[in-house]
């Protein structure tokens, strides 16, 4: 509950019949596990949200690309279908090699805008 719910039930010394859930956090839901008229207890998980403040961004690459891509480096990621571009640090740089597809996989942690 709110602070301002918490004071409200202070001052009207009532239960009130609804009540409002605030996330802390903006993001996706995830899972919900709660429903209208449900009975729950204390530290039940409502909901499960996605914080999409920090994303991980797993990536293939050509393998001769891949040669630029060191742990550390900052690589650029755009997305195509929202015109929108993040920049990331690469965390991880997988050693084995697609024989096929001679791709190499990336993984780059807390993407930020810009």
């Amino acid at each position: 509950m709110s602070d301002a719910q918490i004071e409200e039930l202070g001052s009207a010394r009532t239960i009130p019949q609804d009540v409002f859930i605030v996330s802390p956090v903006n993001g996706f839901i995830l899972s919900r596990n709660i429903s209208a008229g449900q009975r729950f207890e204390k530290f039940t998980e409502f909901y499960r949200i996605a914080d999409q403040s920090h994303v991980w961004i797993f990536a293939e690459v050509l393998g001769a690309d891949a040669q630029a891509f060191r742990p550390g480096a900052i690589a650029k990621v755009s997305l195509p279908d929202t015109g929108r571009t993040l920049r990331a640090r690469v965390s991880d740089v997988c050693p084995e090699v697609d024989p096929k597809l001679r791709i190499v996989g990336l993984e780059a942690g807390h993407a930020i805008p810009g």
